[in-house]
């Protein structure tokens, strides 16, 4: 009885010192597990993911505290515990291990963004002093405009009295034209009354030939009249008739006002027949050449030369299109107009 009562008490005296280990390590994990929820208190904010294992891991030892109460009965299930406690903690260390790498490289991240943060604040600060800049150069254009403005104002007053002058001034120009178009017309009108006149007198000086004949405001003589063939030497016979010609012009351009501009033209023309001569390459020079060689005869019948034109026409301007000796005589002819310079 007494060894068994001995053995009972070296068995609880082994408890004893069981519990004692166990609450010394208890005491460990307790401070260990004080030290993680700490850890975990300041990376909540970062580690929100890791909120669940913690949830867990409360639980887990709120669970523990309840096993310590019962430690008699529950030693057993308190080794379970611990052995997955270990394992917990030690894969809650490796996680915070992961999360300590991820803080790190969070850290780094955030270096980057401050550093960039502070290199947009300097290009803040860049448009802000640009922005000040801009708004002196704002400032100063909005002067200019304002200058200007006025100067346009100025300027839309001179334009409108330009064109009120302009207005007055096409006024008057429209009445000058109509009174110039009126002299004009008048002029006109004396200058074909005389030219009647003095193809009237003409006609009576010339006599009624068929060589000879008035057509619209022109007098017109045939190329035999007054040259040979291919020639632009005036006959003997032609000058007799250039004479009263230039005779009939003096007489009646004594009565002619002096502030009438009048001209005698000369037109010389050809039939459309290839010229072969030596002298004259085509019809255009024996044209000029003849016309030339009436204003000549003029001159030396004492016309004034400012009063004389010769000009050539070739073969470009026929009376008739026909292709008869006739119409050839028609084409080749000498025109003489008296016209308005």
């Amino acid at each position: 009885m007494i060894s068994l009562v001995r053995k009972q008490r070296e068995s609880i005296n082994i408890w004893a010192g069981f519990v004692d280990a166990l609450s010394a390590l208890l005491v460990v994990i307790i401070f260990l597990l004080m030290v993680f929820v700490i850890s975990q208190f300041f990376l909540r904010e970062t580690l929100m993911s890791r909120d669940k294992a913690l949830d867990t891991l409360n639980m887990q030892i709120q669970k523990l505290s309840e096993v310590l109460a019962l430690e008699k009965k529950m030693t057993g299930e308190l080794k379970d515990d611990i052995s997955r406690l270990t394992v917990q903690l030690e894969s809650s260390l490796a996680k915070s291990m992961g999360l300590e790498e991820r803080l790190k490289e969070q850290q780094t991240i955030a270096k980057e963004n401050m550093g960039q943060l502070l290199l947009r604040e300097e290009e803040l600060e860049q448009e802000r002093e640009l922005t000040i800049k801009q708004r002196d150069e704002l400032a100063l254009l909005n002067q200019q405009i304002y200058a200007l403005r006025e100067q346009l104002s100025i300027i839309a007053s001179e334009l409108e009295l330009t064109k009120k002058r302009e207005k007055a001034a096409k006024i008057k120009v429209d009445e000058l034209g109509k009174k110039l178009n009126i002299a004009m017309a008048s002029k006109l009108q004396e200058l074909a009354n005389y030219r009647s006149e003095f193809f009237g007198r003409l006609k009576k000086v010339l006599g009624d030939r068929a060589d000879i004949k008035i057509i619209g405001d022109r007098f017109v003589f045939q190329s035999e009249v007054l040259f040979d063939t291919a020639s632009s030497e005036i006959q003997e016979d032609g000058k007799s008739q250039l004479q009263k010609v230039a005779q009939t012009l003096q007489e009646i351009s004594t009565e002619f006002p002096a502030d009438l501009e009048w001209i005698l033209r000369i037109d010389g023309h050809t039939d459309e027949r290839p010229i072969q001569s030596e002298r004259f390459a085509s019809n255009w020079e024996l044209s000029s050449a003849r016309a030339i060689s009436v204003v000549k005869f003029f001159l030396s019948q004492g016309i004034d030369p400012k009063r004389l034109a010769a000009a050539g026409f070739g073969s470009t301007h026929p009376i008739t299109e026909k292709k008869t000796e006739k119409a050839y005589r028609q084409n080749r002819r000498i025109e003489i107009k008296l016209t308005q310079h």
